[in-house]
């Protein structure tokens, strides 16, 4: 399957929330890599990811109680 890079604006604040999202993302299957960057003021996340969804994701997140938005 094709590898894409899939970019999120979201409201993840701390190493804490981190620790949430781990589990969750480590263990799903078609997704690579993924990291957010906390110093960024939209807190950006990006996942490398094959056959994932961008609303997948955005689910997940909502699940989790934070806000998730595709960025393009």
């Amino acid at each position: 399957m094709k590898k894409e890079v899939l970019v999120f604006k979201t409201n993840i604040r701390s190493k804490r929330s981190l620790r949430k999202l781990g589990p969750l993302f480590n263990n799903l299957p078609g997704i690579g890599t993924w990291h957010v960057d906390l110093a960024d003021r939209e807190k950006v996340l990006r996942i490398e990811s094959s056959g994932i969804a961008p609303t997948q994701v955005i689910g997940l997140l909502r699940q989790l109680e934070f806000e998730c938005q595709e960025l393009m």
